[in-house]
């Protein structure tokens, strides 16, 4: 299915609005649930990238949610880190947010991780395990709760996309992952260059993706240039690839 396909799903999936307290401000959680399953089922937090809820009200990753939903059938909790913490765009993707003087460095959302995590347990749709699935800055974060003794005893596996896997930028050691951690990666990503994961690629519970021909972002679905400087490329093929293996790594970590 392709990803333009995918918005219809957002009118099939229910949603609940929820306002936590972070240790920061109150954030705004949204829960997909599988369409037609009653029983409780496990469940997934998405964490966004870079861009956060500031394009189309986060549109792209409500579709992803929605996916995960409805042809995975577990629930996803998504939220947005960047708002509740003041930006004034709503995302850290450029210059000016990026060096402003209350930065969110992907290891600081470990916490809203571990509160959104110990908010799950408590919720009667949910049983069983937690995931996280994250997104470029949202998949550093991933790396960053794997490598985390405290989050690694709430979150039973992790799946990155297209990470920044730099120690510097993390702010936390990505090399000694405590989880299954499965990470996808982009051959022709220019943005967050693959080499600085594929140096921890045979350690112990990571398993690492390269897709051909694959540039950043290859599934968000479009084609252009983030920033004005880094190209960006639908891929199908890796798309649909990459979503197949991830399908496969939630039934076996999440069972």
């Amino acid at each position: 299915m392709r990803l333009n396909q995918i918005a219809i799903f957002l009118f099939l999936s229910s949603f609940i609005s929820a306002s936590l307290s972070l240790e920061t401000k109150p954030s705004e959680y949204i829960v997909f649930r599988p369409q037609g399953i009653d029983k409780p089922v496990s469940t997934v937090i998405m964490a966004h990238g870079c861009d956060g809820f500031a394009y189309n009200n986060g549109q792209g990753y409500k579709n992803r949610a929605t996916l995960i939903a409805q042809r995975f059938n577990y629930n996803v909790v998504l939220y947005d880190a960047f708002k509740p913490r003041g930006w004034m765009s709503d995302e850290v993707c450029t210059g000016v947010n990026r060096t402003n003087a209350n930065p969110v460095p992907p290891y600081l959302r470990i916490e809203d991780t571990k509160q959104i995590a110990r908010w799950i347990q408590q919720q009667e749709w949910h049983t069983g395990k937690i995931s996280l699935i994250g997104y470029s800055h949202g998949g550093s974060l991933a790396l960053a709760v794997a490598n985390d003794e405290s989050a690694s005893k709430l979150i039973a596996s992790a799946v990155a996309y297209y990470p920044n896997c730099d120690t510097s930028y993390i702010g936390k050691g990505t090399d000694k992952p405590l989880i299954p951690t499965l990470v996808h990666l982009g051959e022709d990503d220019n943005w967050t260059p693959i080499g600085g994961c594929l140096r921890y690629k045979d350690r112990p519970n990571y398993e690492m993706v390269v897709y051909k021909n694959a540039t950043h972002a290859w599934e968000a679905g479009f084609n252009g240039t983030a920033i004005g400087r880094w190209p960006i490329r639908f891929n199908w093929e890796a798309t649909h690839e990459a979503e197949v293996r991830t399908r496969e790594f939630f039934n076996k970590t999440l069972q």
